[in-house]
């Protein structure tokens, strides 16, 4: 499940590798600014020591990428904010998460939210929010469990997992997967994407309702949809809290 964040390696062509090239030397500040970017992350973090190793060894590996990357599709200056983005995630969930999850499964959660961010910035799925759903759900609990067996930091029932592991490669549902962080994560937010995309095929392009629907399920947000003020319907509280929260995690410097 590895995310990449930038383009595979490629062959830099002699314009690029002269000692004296602009496009070379603009390549290697760009480069020092993401690795300093990286140690301040990993320091401020403040995690046990083995998770800032690791975050900074990941972050010299980016840094190595961003330096020799050929840029084919869009500009050097278009990938730098990606790589800003990475460190951030990585940051606040080793804040969050340091005695609860490994410092590879901290990169591999925040490749996950990246990558799926990316993918569908179209549609208004940011970091922010992924950030507000797990906090809503779990507090950044990768072990809990609900009353209702839902699972891990994304609470997720086994029912509603079982379709998007298959997709994955598994071949069923199980506690221990949903418990894998790493697994959750991704699950959760294919669930809430798949939710998104239904209640926008139905013409209602609504984050309230689509978070609305994964607390509740579609069958009782349609309820609330068309029979506004019946008293036994749920409401959109949750919606509005996870939204809360997303504006929250931006303030703390989440896209």
């Amino acid at each position: 499940m590895r995310i990449h964040l930038l383009e595979e390696k490629t062959r830099v062509d002699s314009s690029t590798q002269g000692p004296t090239s602009p496009r070379r030397r603009r390549l290697g500040m760009a480069g020092f600014f993401v690795g300093g970017i990286a140690v301040a992350a990993a320091m401020m973090a403040g995690g046990i020591f083995s998770a800032k190793r690791f975050v900074f060894d990941r972050m010299a590996e980016l840094e190595e990428r961003v330096f020799l990357a050929e840029v084919r599709s869009e500009s050097f200056e278009k990938q730098l904010p990606q790589a800003s983005r990475f460190v951030a995630i990585v940051q606040h969930l080793t804040t969050k998460m340091e005695n609860r999850a490994t410092a590879a499964e901290i990169v591999e959660i925040s490749r996950t939210i990246l990558q799926h961010c990316i993918a569908n910035e179209s549609i208004g799925l940011n970091e922010s929010l992924v950030f507000a759903l797990i906090e809503r759900e779990s507090g950044f609990n990768p072990s809990a469990v609900s009353w209702a067996k839902a699972y891990g930091l994304t609470q997720v029932l086994l029912p509603t997992a079982e379709p998007h592991l298959k997709e994955m490669g598994f071949a069923r549902a199980t506690p221990e997967l949903l418990l894998n962080p790493v697994v959750n994560v991704e699950v959760g937010i294919r669930e809430l994407l798949r939710l998104k995309k239904y209640w926008m095929e139905e013409g209602i392009d609504s984050w309230k309702i689509a978070l609305t629907s994964y607390f509740w399920g579609p069958r009782w947000t349609w309820a609330l949809v068309k029979e506004k003020g019946r008293g036994d319907l749920p409401s959109l509280e949750y919606g509005v809290g996870v939204l809360r929260l997303a504006t929250s995690w931006k303030e703390k410097g989440l896209v």
